[in-house]
C-alpha cells in the first residue's frame, strides 16, 4: 500500500528514486518519491508526514496561499522572499525527517502542486521563490492541486484494477475548505475543465454548489456524444459523470459529503484505493503525472502571443471565466504559442510549424476569442468567413512542447 510502506522498503527501493514531488498545501505541505511505478510519502517532519506552516503577522496568522494571494502583484518582492523562505523551511525538513535515506538519493524537488485559483502572479512567485532557495522550477513544474491527485488516481486504480477506466470522472479536492476540481474524459484523452470552487472555508455555499454545477454542465456538454443535452436538465447533466473522487485533508468533511450526493446522486463516490490517507493524494499524485503524456486539456497550458499594437499576451489558464473575452490581432501577423524561451511547435497532421497566420482577408480589425471546449475563433469584417481551430494543449506538468491543431469549418488554417 503507497501509504504504508516503510523505511526499510524505502531504502531498498532508492536505485529508482527519482526526485521529489512537494505539494504546497493549504494545511499542509508534503513530499513524495518516486519509487518504479509507484510513490513513497516523504515525511517532511520528525513529528509529521505533513509540514504545518504559517505566517504570524499583526493580521493574526496565514496559511502559506494566503500570503501569497495577499502579495502576489502588489508586493511581488515580498511575495517571492515569502515564498522562498517557505521552499527553504521544506528543503531542509526533507533530509532531517529522512536521515535513514541512502545518500545517492535525489532528494532534487523536480514537480510542485499548487492551488488552482493561482493567476500569474501567484506563479511567478513560487517560481521565483523556489529559485531564491535554490531549486530550479519552470512554469512546467507547477501542476494544479486536483490534476496531480487525479493522476495518482487513475495510476494506483489501473495498478489495482490491470486495466485503465474508460468513464468519465471528477475529482474534487478539499484542502482545508479550498476546494477545487478537474474533470476528465478517458475515452478522449482529455482534461476538460480544471477550476477552483472556494478559496477556504469561509466562502459562500451557494457560490461552491453553483461553481460546480457550472463546470458540470460544460463537462456534460463536451462529454455527450449520443444526443443533444439542454443545460437545463439537471438529471441528465448529473449523470454523464459516473465516477467522482474526493481527496484532500477535508475529504470527509459534511458538508462536501452532502455538496456531492445532493448534486451526483447516481454517482459513485470512490477514494484513492492505494492511499490510506487522501492528505497524501497530492503529493503521491506528483509521481505519476506521465498518466497524462498522451492526453490533452482543453485550455490553454502556455500563454499566446498576439501580434496587434505591440504584442498581447494571453496568459495561460482556464477560460470558462473569460471566455467573452475578445483580442484585436494584426491581419497576415503571426500568432505564436508557449514561452519565448520555450516556444510550442504546432502540428498538424505529419506537418510542424512555429505559428498560426491571421488571414489577410479579415479586415482591419479581427477578433481572437478563446472557448473553453479548446476552441479558438478569429472572426473579421461582416460576411467574412471565420477561421476556428482546435486546439489540444499538452497537459500541465507534462515536458511535450507540442501544440496539436486541427481546422474546423472552411476556412483552412495557414501554418509558418
Amino acid at each position: 500500500m503507497v501509504a504504508r510502506v516503510s523505511e526499510s522498503s524505502l531504502a531498498h527501493a532508492v536505485g529508482a528514486l527519482v526526485g521529489v514531488g512537494v505539494d504546497l498545501g493549504r494545511h499542509r505541505s508534503f513530499a513524495a518519491l518516486a519509487a518504479h511505478s509507484y510513490a513513497l510519502p516523504l515525511p517532511l517532519s520528525v513529528q509529521d508526514e505533513g509540514l504545518l506552516i504559517r505566517w504570524v503577522g499583526d493580521g493574526g496568522p496565514q496559511r502559506v496561499p494566503e500570503r501569497i494571494f495577499d502579495l502576489a502583484g502588489i508586493d511581488q518582492d515580498e511575495a517571492e522572499r515569502f515564498v522562498g523562505l517557505v521552499a527553504a523551511q521544506i528543503m531542509r525538513g526533507i533530509p532531517a525527517a529522512n536521515s535513514d535515506l541512502p545518500a545517492e538519493t535525489d532528494l532534487t524537488i523536480r514537480k510542485v502542486a499548487i492551488p488552482a485559483s493561482f493567476g500569474p502572479q501567484c506563479r511567478q512567485a513560487v517560481l521565483a521563490g523556489f529559485r531564491r532557495a535554490g531549486v530550479d522550477l519552470q512554469p512546467e513544474n507547477l501542476v494544479e492541486r486536483p490534476i496531480a491527485a487525479l493522476a495518482g488516481w487513475f495510476a494506483h486504480r489501473e495498478r489495482i484494477s490491470g486495466r485503465p477506466t474508460r468513464d468519465p470522472v471528477l475529482l474534487i479536492d478539499n484542502d482545508g475548505g479550498e476546494l477545487s476540481a478537474v474533470i476528465a474524459d478517458p475515452l478522449t484523452r482529455r482534461l476538460l475543465v480544471c477550476m477552483p470552487l472556494s478559496s477556504g472555508p469561509n466562502d459562500e455555499p451557494t457560490w461552491v454548489v453553483e461553481g460546480l454545477k457550472d463546470l458540470v454542465t460544460l463537462a456534460a456538454g463536451m462529454l455527450h456524444r449520443d444526443s443533444l443535452i439542454q443545460d437545463t436538465d439537471w438529471p441528465s447533466i448529473s449523470s454523464s459523470l459516473p465516477q467522482v473522487v474526493v481527496t484532500g485533508s477535508g475529504h470527509s468533511h459534511p458538508a462536501i459529503v452532502s455538496l456531492v450526493r445532493s448534486l451526483l446522486p447516481a454517482a459513485d463516490v470512490m477514494p484513492d484505493p492505494l492511499v490510506a490517507d487522501p492528505a497524501h493524494c497530492v503529493a503521491l499524485g506528483l509521481q505519476h503525472l506521465d498518466q497524462f503524456d498522451s492526453w490533452r486539456a482543453c485550455w490553454p497550458t502556455s500563454p499566446i502571443h498576439l501580434p496587434g499594437v505591440g504584442v498581447t499576451v494571453v496568459e495561460a489558464g482556464q477560460v470558462l471565466y473569460r471566455q467573452n473575452e475578445s483580442y484585436v490581432v494584426k491581419p497576415g501577423a503571426e500568432l505564436r504559442f508557449g514561452r519565448i524561451d520555450r516556444p510550442l511547435q504546432l502540428r498538424s497532421g505529419s506537418g510542424k510549424s512555429t505559428g498560426l497566420v491571421v488571414p489577410p482577408a479579415m479586415g482591419p480589425l479581427p477578433l481572437m476569442r478563446l472557448l473553453p471546449d479548446g476552441r479558438m475563433s478569429i472572426r473579421g469584417a461582416k460576411g467574412v468567413r471565420p477561421l476556428t481551430v482546435q486546439l489540444s494543449w499538452p497537459c500541465p506538468g507534462s515536458d511535450s512542447s507540442e501544440l496539436k491543431i486541427s481546422t474546423i469549418g472552411r476556412r483552412a488554417a495557414t501554418l509558418v
